[in-house]
């Protein structure tokens, strides 16, 4: 789940405008991609411990919300999180707000 934002990925390797190749990759990871994903041998157990020692855990993404809340149910790992936060609409309206300042 860690990696480039689509459209930064597909603007450093394209002339086009990333907008249909996001669209597309969105597509096909919504259909299929989305069940190629696995977890990394021991993150499971881990996640267990930290829940078990009374951290709290959450995830932070670039992904669409419901595509991160998703992704934790199909790796049987969501009852581990107390939040989970991934992009809307109205996040992106105030990041982008906010990266402007700067």
């Amino acid at each position: 789940m860690i990696g480039t934002p689509l459209y930064e990925m597909f603007r450093e390797i394209t002339y086009e405008s990333p907008e249909k190749y996001v669209s597309a990759f969105r597509d096909f990871y919504g259909k299929k991609g989305i069940y190629q994903s696995k977890l990394i041998k021991g993150v499971k157990k881990k996640l267990k411990e930290l829940k078990e020692s009374g951290f709290l855990l959450g995830v932070l993404s670039s992904k669409k919300h419901e595509m991160v809340y998703n992704i934790l149910k199909i790796l049987k790992i969501n009852h581990f999180f107390d939040l989970y936060l991934g992009e809307t609409e109205q996040r992106k309206k105030n990041t982008i707000q906010l990266l402007k300042k700067y």
